[in-house]
């Protein structure tokens, strides 16, 4: 499946419509998903949910709000890494 995914997304050609310059001459998009791509979705929550194992499983400087300690945060395709130090991003 990883494969038909990057196929999708590897001979996407855009241009740009700019309104005083007009268009662009085409070229590669290399990163991303297409607009309305359906699996978009989908792929972030794999991704945010591998993220999510591999920083439970990891000493992370969590944020601490009392008794709650705060290492991710999730809105929408947002997500917000939080630390007590410059350090604990890094890690």
């Amino acid at each position: 499946m990883t494969l038909y995914v990057m196929t999708l997304h590897v001979t996407t050609i855009v241009h740009i419509n700019h309104p005083s310059e007009g268009v662009t001459s085409n070229f590669r998009c290399q990163q991303g998903v297409k607009q309305g791509c359906p699996l978009k979705p989908l792929l972030f929550g794999l991704y945010l949910d591998a993220l999510k194992g591999r920083l439970h499983n990891r000493e992370c400087d969590a944020l601490a709000l009392t008794d709650l300690h705060i290492w991710l945060l999730f809105f929408a395709d947002d997500l917000v890494l939080t630390s007590e130090s410059k350090v604990g991003l890094q890690q």
